[in-house]
C-alpha cells in the first residue's frame, strides 16, 4: 500500500473521530481524500467541480449524522 493512500485512509480516521463517529465512512475518506491529495482536487477543478464547495457540503452532511444516518 502506498504511503499516500495510508496517509488518506488514516486521515478518513481522524476525520470520522471529529465528528464523534466510531467508524470512518465514504464522506469522511472524501473529506480526507480533497485535504491529502492535492491531485483529487486539482482533477475536480479541471472538470468544473468546486472541491471547495464539495468539501463544504460534506461537512454539511457530516453535521447530519452523515448520510445513512448513524454515527
Amino acid at each position: 500500500m502506498s504511503t499516500k493512500l495510508k496517509n488518506i485512509i488514516l486521515g478518513s480516521a481522524k476525520i470520522a473521530a471529529s465528528f464523534s463517529k466510531q467508524k470512518a465512512s465514504l464522506e469522511d475518506f472524501l473529506l480526507s481524500m480533497l485535504t491529502n491529495d492535492s491531485f483529487f482536487g486539482e482533477f475536480l477543478d479541471y472538470i468544473g467541480i468546486s472541491a471547495s464547495d464539495i468539501e463544504m457540503t460534506l461537512n454539511e452532511i457530516q453535521k447530519h449524522n452523515g448520510v445513512d444516518g448513524i454515527k
